[in-house]
Parts: C-alpha cells; sequence; structure tokens
C-alpha cells in the first residue's frame, strides 16, 4: 500500500514543524490529520479547490473507520505510553498497536485517495498552492475551529511542496 496521497501525507508531515501543527490540531480541534491531508493534497495535486458538500462526503466516508479503528488504536497506543516503559511485554504491545495504527491510517488514505482522485486540471503553482491553502482552511472551520489558520509550518511546507513539484507523480 501506499499511493499519491500517502506519499505526500509522509514528506509533507515530514517537512519542519508540520508534524507539531497537525498534531495540534489533532488533539486541539479533533481534526482527522488523515483528512487533512488529503485536503491539501487534493489542491497541491492540481485536482483543485474542495467545496463544503465534497468535504463533507470525505469525511462521512472515512469516520466509520476512524472512528472505530484508527482513534481507538491511538487512544490504546497513547496509554500504554507510561506502563510500557516499565514492562517489556507492554512495550512490545504498544509497539504492535502503533504497526496497525499506521495500517489503518493507510487504509482511510486509500479510501480518500479513491474517492478524491480526479483529473488534474490546475497547472499553475501559485493556484495549486492557494488550493490547498484553501482546503485546509476549509477543513478547519468544518471543525469549527476558532482559529482557521493552516499555521505558518503546514504553509511553508506546501509551498515548498508544490514549488518542487512534490505532486510532479501524483
Amino acid at each position: 500500500m501506499g499511493g499519491s496521497l500517502w506519499k505526500f501525507s509522509l514528506a509533507l508531515y515530514a517537512a519542519p514543524g508540520v508534524a507539531g501543527r497537525c498534531l495540534e490540531l489533532q488533539d486541539g480541534c479533533d481534526a482527522d490529520v488523515n483528512l487533512l491531508l488529503c485536503a491539501a493534497w487534493i489542491g497541491a495535486s492540481g485536482r483543485g479547490r474542495l467545496d463544503g458538500r465534497r468535504l463533507a462526503a470525505l469525511d462521512d466516508a472515512v469516520q466509520p473507520l476512524r472512528d472505530n479503528v484508527v482513534r481507538p488504536l491511538r487512544a490504546a497506543r497513547i496509554w500504554l505510553r507510561a506502563p510500557a516503559a516499565a514492562s517489556a511485554e507492554l512495550a512490545t504491545l504498544r509497539t504492535e498497536i502503533k504497526r496497525l495504527e499506521l495500517a489503518a491510517e493507510q487504509s482511510e488514505q486509500a479510501k480518500l485517495e479513491r474517492l478524491a482522485d480526479g483529473e488534474r486540471s490546475v497547472v499553475d503553482p501559485a493556484l495549486r498552492l492557494a488550493d490547498a491553502v484553501s482546503n485546509v482552511a476549509l477543513y478547519l472551520a468544518r471543525l469549527g475551529s476558532p482559529d482557521v489558520s493552516i499555521g505558518n509550518a503546514l504553509e511553508r511546507a506546501l509551498r515548498a511542496a508544490v514549488q518542487s513539484d512534490l505532486t510532479q507523480d501524483l
């Protein structure tokens, strides 16, 4: 597994400051980082700007997997952090849960990619960046976040992704 969205997400998430902003949004606003990265990918890859209806459809499509698999695995992994420090068995269990959580996130992204994949019609890098920023801001607004700013680190990473044509093969 590991389609275009997954590759884009790994590269973007690894950019300085992006993981921190994503986790801040996840913890503070209950954001689904996979959906957030998908929204960015749709714009950055030239697939255009999301509207509320299309974003809601993507969110609804992955909600059962997110709520019944991804989030419970994450909660178990986080809960095990302290106990695993004192127990080799629990450390092994935590590692396995982390592996399963990652596999569940890949499955969620694969579904998002299938649903969101479409014609790449936006060629201009400035427009692709604007679409990516707009899509992420739309998702944050959907969460009811009082701060719809995507954050400087995430915006810089998106700019770099578009400028370096990270999405060229996407």
